[in-house]
């Protein structure tokens, strides 16, 4: 068996063992015990398979991508901040809430940000860079596809307390965070997803006061 095809192996099982483990995470986080041992040992899965990944210290590029010149990732992230708050007024207004928050930001925003800037530095930094091994449109289709999973899965465990449109939720996750792997990708880094996932947050919950029941925190 070639070089190649063993690293392509193994880059496969690390991908599917985080994106399982992610999914088994987000599933169990809305039970009780021992399903929250379940829960726990998903994110040690996915943890495991990150931390361990051939090349993830010496080469933090799988993270933070390649780089690119300054003024590519300065004009990208304020692409992707734009888009963000777009995407944000557009979920509030099918949400039924005012078109802009009625009051000041609330302290709940913050972890909604680093939530989403967590999920962004696996999904479109490690994830998204291990699978460009497959090209990088392949890649910025596996990480929305895994990131759409995670996300379904926390509105589709059986603890989850009132009816959800799963397939509202894999879609539109599936499309906004293929539009985010793009701008990784023609940036040369992460930092625009991560802004443009931010700006969404901030939008979304900025008057927000405590952790909706989706949020696993």
């Amino acid at each position: 068996m070639t070089t190649a095809r063993v690293f392509g192996k193994r880059t496969a099982a690390e991908l599917a063992a985080a994106s399982i483990g992610m999914v088994l995470f987000a599933w169990f986080s809305h039970e009780g015990l021992p399903w929250t041992l379940a829960s726990a040992a998903g994110l040690l899965v996915a943890a495991a398979a990150i931390t361990r990944s051939p090349g993830i210290v010496t080469a933090p590029g799988i993270v933070a991508g390649p780089g690119g010149s300054l003024s590519r990732r300065s004009l990208v992230s304020g692409l992707g901040v734009a888009l963000g708050v777009t995407a944000g007024l557009l979920h509030r207004r099918d949400l039924g809430l005012p078109f802009l928050p009625a009051h000041g930001l609330e302290a709940f925003v913050i972890i909604a940000c680093l939530i989403g800037a967590t999920e962004e530095l696996v999904y479109r930094g490690w994830l998204l860079g291990k699978a460009s091994t497959w090209g990088w449109p392949a890649a910025v289709i596996i990480a929305a596809v895994a990131h759409a999973a995670y996300k379904t899965a926390l509105f589709a465990g059986p603890g989850v307390p009132m009816p959800v449109d799963l397939w509202s939720i894999a879609l539109w996750t599936t499309l906004g965070r293929a539009v985010l792997g793009v701008l990784r990708v023609v940036s040369g880094a992460v930092l625009p997803a991560v802004l443009g996932h931010a700006a969404f947050d901030v939008i979304v919950y900025a008057s927000v006061k405590s952790s909706p029941w989706w949020v696993w925190t």
